[in-house]
């Protein structure tokens, strides 16, 4: 992981991130277990990303919700979320 931190950092200090929009085609939770938190992934334009913080959404709600998210490529890191 940290390999590909280090092949965004130029992206990081530029701003140069891209950006997913639209209605997601996969939105799956996965509850906190024992050795990890709650996490919800999304499926945007065939890209799957965790969403952290997990959104107060329930899956169903995501499913229908439009999605724009800005992130950096190469280490998935997600610089901002909405949700409309």
């Amino acid at each position: 992981m940290s390999h590909f931190f280090w092949v965004d950092f130029p992206n990081y200090i530029t701003g140069d991130y891209r950006t997913l929009e639209g209605f997601p085609s996969e939105v799956e939770y996965f509850p906190p277990s024992g050795k990890t938190g709650e996490s919800l992934f999304v499926t945007v334009e065939g890209v799957r990303l965790p969403l952290n913080p997990v959104p107060e959404v329930s899956v169903e709600e995501a499913e229908d919700r439009y999605f724009v998210i800005k992130y950096f490529p190469y280490s998935s890191w997600i610089v901002d979320y909405e949700i409309e």
